[in-house]
C-alpha cells in the first residue's frame, strides 16, 4: 500500500499536565520529518490559554495544530473524541509528555500501511525528571511507566503502550473506539483500554505491530519516582485487568535479577487489585 502524504492525524491530550511539560511535546510534533501534512490535534481537557497560545505559534504550512477545547472526562474519551474530529484514516496517538523522535511518524507509517496491519506500538524510552532508583531497573516496573523496548527488530505483538501508537482506521472499522469504562480518568490510574482496543482488532485477523525505529521519549515527574506511586499503579493495573476481564498478558521482554527481586512487590498489590475490580 502507498503512502498516502495527506492522511495522517496525531492526536494528543492534555488532562493536568504542566506548560514545562507539554511544551517539549508539542514541539517535537512540530518538528516531524519526512512526512507531510500532518493535521496535529491538541484536545485540552484544561481549558489552559497558554497550550492554545503554543499551538497557534507552532502552526505551519506542513503541520497544522488544531487547538481543541474538550469536557474534562477520560483519556478514553478524549482519544474517542480525536478519532471523530481526525480528517484522516491514519492516526496517530502519543501521550502529552512524550518527547517524540523526528522521524516518529513516519517510522510508524512505514508500518502501519503495509498489508493486514491495524495497530503499530513504538519503543518507549524514559526520560526521567529525578534520578531513579535501583528498583526502577526492573523491566516490569517500567511497564507500569509505560515504558517498552523489545529489541531491534521490528515483531508482531499482543498489544501496544499507549504512550505512543497509531491505528488504521479504516481497517479496524466499527472496532475504532475506546471503551470509557477503562483508562485514566479524573487522576485515577485506571488502563487496560489499549489492551481491550487490541483484543478486538485481533479478532479481525489484524496484526499489531512493534517497531523500535519509532522512538517516544516519556518524561517521567519527580512525584512519580517513588514506591508509593509504583504500589499505587501496580494496584490498579488489577484493577484494569479484572474490569476487562482478560488474563494477564505481558510483553515479551526477559526477566532481568530485579524483576525476580521485586516479584512480591508486584504481585500482593497487583492481586488486591484483581479482587477490588471484581466488585466495581
Amino acid at each position: 500500500m502507498k503512502m498516502n502524504e495527506n492522511e495522517l492525524t496525531i492526536v494528543t491530550t492534555v488532562y493536568n499536565e504542566p506548560l514545562s511539560i507539554v511544551e517539549p511535546c508539542l514541539i517535537s510534533l512540530s518538528k516531524q520529518e519526512n512526512v507531510k501534512n500532518i493535521e496535529v490535534l491538541f484536545l485540552d481537557q484544561s481549558s489552559n490559554i497558554l497550550f492554545k497560545n503554543l499551538c497557534d505559534s507552532l502552526d505551519s504550512k506542513n503541520i497544522r495544530f488544531r487547538y481543541i477545547r474538550i469536557p474534562t472526562k477520560s483519556l478514553s474519551f478524549a482519544r474517542n473524541y480525536g478519532m471523530k474530529k481526525a480528517k484522516n484514516n491514519l492516526i496517530l496517538f502519543c501521550d502529552s509528555d512524550c518527547i517524540l523522535d523526528s522521524n516518529w511518524a513516519h517510522n510508524i507509517l512505514i508500518i502501519l500501511t503495509r498489508e493486514n496491519v491495524g495497530v503499530v506500538g513504538t519503543k518507549v524510552v524514559g526520560k526521567w525528571l529525578k534520578k531513579p532508583s535501583w528498583y526502577h531497573d526492573s523491566n516490569i516496573i517500567k511497564a507500569f511507566y509505560s515504558l517498552i523496548d523489545l529489541g531491534d527488530h521490528i515483531i508482531k505483538v499482543d498489544k501496544v503502550v499507549g504512550a505512543s501508537f497509531g491505528i488504521n482506521l479504516k481497517r479496524i472499522s466499527n472496532e475504532a473506539y475506546f471503551d470509557e469504562s477503562l483508562g485514566r480518568q479524573r487522576g485515577i490510574l485506571l488502563g487496560g483500554e489499549e489492551t481491550d482496543l487490541c483484543k478486538r482488532i485481533r479478532n479481525l485477523n489484524l496484526n499489531i505491530i512493534y517497531t523500535p525505529f519509532a522512538i517516544a521519549y516519556h518524561q517521567i515527574p519527580k512525584e512519580r519516582v517513588n514506591i508509593r506511586w509504583i504500589l499505587n499503579r501496580i494496584y490498579m493495573g488489577g484493577v484494569s485487568r479484572s474490569l476487562t476481564k482478560s488474563k494477564p498478558n505481558t510483553f515479551p521482554f526477559k526477566k532481568n535479577l530485579k524483576d525476580y527481586l521485586l516479584i512480591l512487590l508486584i504481585i500482593i498489590p497487583y492481586f488486591l487489585g484483581l479482587i477490588r475490580g471484581k466488585f466495581l
